[in-house]
């Protein structure tokens, strides 16, 4: 027999619990979204000048290879590799003994060529008195004055013997050509060096460290531009280095560009493959922070000064290639505004276009809003390195919206908001 109700009692009871399940539950209560609260900004309209940044490389202004113009075994370096080299400084020295010898050989020849030019002077002193006395005849006369001759001739060569034998003398010992930073010595003690014809064995290598060059390529639209510039002063393009155009240089370890040179060089074409032109910048390199091979960051600022919008980039969202901010308005309601980039000035970022000086950007707290959000703002400044600074109150920061904000160079953390 079974033990559950008849079918009837079964649907009665499920009734019965699903009208005490219904008086249970209480009316639903709408409860309010929680109010959001992000931290905003005003952008910094600021006279900034724009530049045209490029890439190139450093290079040496002449790079020398040190060869030998003597032959001989070689006795002593005289450097440290790597170190730097003053001009007339002893880099090698050669075996100098048979270089002395040659020498002394050559002015003993001197001595016995003049005392042959006395004897045959004397000799033709004494035939020309015998022929005027009609006892020598005019060809014994002659051949005395030939002779004569070719003794004093051979005086000359002599002379230009010793001074060859002298200049080998002197290219025993191999100085530095120029002054610059030497590389490693390609010989060492009791090798036989050669100065060969064709051209000897490379020694070593100097490289002069100031001033440096740095070669990079400016694309035609902007290469027009600076051409103007040069134009405006009453320049032709070739007379490029008498234009003193300012250049900044900065490397690859550093935002900074710290070192400042001028243009002194542009090639004579454009480059048709790559619409590009060779230009040449030389800076001073004083500390020796600049090394030929380097890669180098140029920038070549624009003629005159601009306002611009500046803003950090901790505001600056991306949407595939497209670039936008959050932007709150006078109810605060939350909106999405596209901009374009510019530069980066100073750890600020320009904005070319979609964005004013008085609107209220969102900088921390982004990951809360939405489009359309209502949101309760904390307004502050932030200093010229993008960090966020405590700020005036909100009313009073509403009532300063036209003026510039003040920089205040003790920065907050910008991932804490201000208190």
């Amino acid at each position: 027999m079974s033990i559950w109700p008849t079918k009837p009692l079964r649907v009665a009871l499920c009734g019965l619990l699903l009208f005490i399940i219904g008086c249970s539950n209480s009316a639903p209560t709408i409860s309010k979204p929680p109010e959001i609260t992000i931290t905003s900004a005003h952008p910094v309209l600021k006279s900034i000048t724009s530049y045209d940044e490029f890439t190139g490389r450093t290079e040496a202004v002449g790079m020398v290879e040190v060869r030998s113009r003597a032959t001989g075994y070689l006795n002593k370096v005289a450097f440290v590799d790597g170190t730097e080299v003053k001009k007339g400084d002893l880099l090698f020295e050669i075996d100098p003994r048979p270089f002395v010898a040659e020498v002394d050989r050559t002015q003993a020849k001197l001595s016995s060529d003049e005392a042959k030019l006395r004897e045959l002077t004397a000799e033709y002193a004494r035939n020309k008195a015998l022929h005027d006395r009609r006892a020598v005849s005019l060809e014994e006369l002659q051949q005395s004055e030939a002779a004569r001759d070719v003794a004093a001739a051979n005086i000359n060569g002599t002379k230009a013997e010793i001074a060859k034998a002298k200049l080998d003398l002197e290219f025993s010992r191999v100085v530095a050509p120029v002054s610059g930073r030497i590389s490693r010595a390609e010989v060492r003690e009791g090798n036989l060096i050669s100065a060969q014809a064709s051209g000897s064995a490379v020694l070593t290598t100097i490289v002069p460290q100031s001033p440096i060059y740095v070669y990079f390529d400016v694309d035609e639209r902007r290469l027009i531009e600076h051409l103007k510039q040069i134009s405006s002063k009453n320049l032709p393009p070739e007379r490029i280095k008498e234009a003193n155009m300012p250049v900044d240089l900065g490397l690859s370890n550093s935002s900074n560009f710290s070192f400042h040179g001028s243009i002194d060089f542009a090639d004579n074409q454009v480059n048709a493959s790559t619409g590009t032109m060779k230009i040449r910048a030389v800076f001073e390199n004083p500390k020796r922070l600049l090394t030929p091979g380097m890669f180098a960051r140029v920038r070549i600022p624009e003629q005159a000064p601009h306002q611009a919008v500046l803003i950090p980039d901790m505001a600056i969202l991306t949407d595939q290639n497209l670039k936008y901010v959050w932007v709150v308005d006078s109810s605060g309601s939350v909106s999405r505004r596209t901009i374009k980039l510019g530069q980066v000035t100073q750890g600020l970022r320009e904005v070319a276009s979609g964005l004013k000086a008085e609107d209220e950007i969102v900088i921390i707290g982004i990951q809360k809003v939405r489009e359309g959000a209502k949101v309760s703002t904390k307004l502050v400044t932030f200093d010229d390195l993008g960090q966020v600074v405590q700020g005036d109150s909100a009313k009073q920061q509403a009532s300063n919206k036209a003026a510039e904000p003040t920089v205040n160079h003790q920065a907050t953390p910008p991932s804490a908001p201000a208190k």
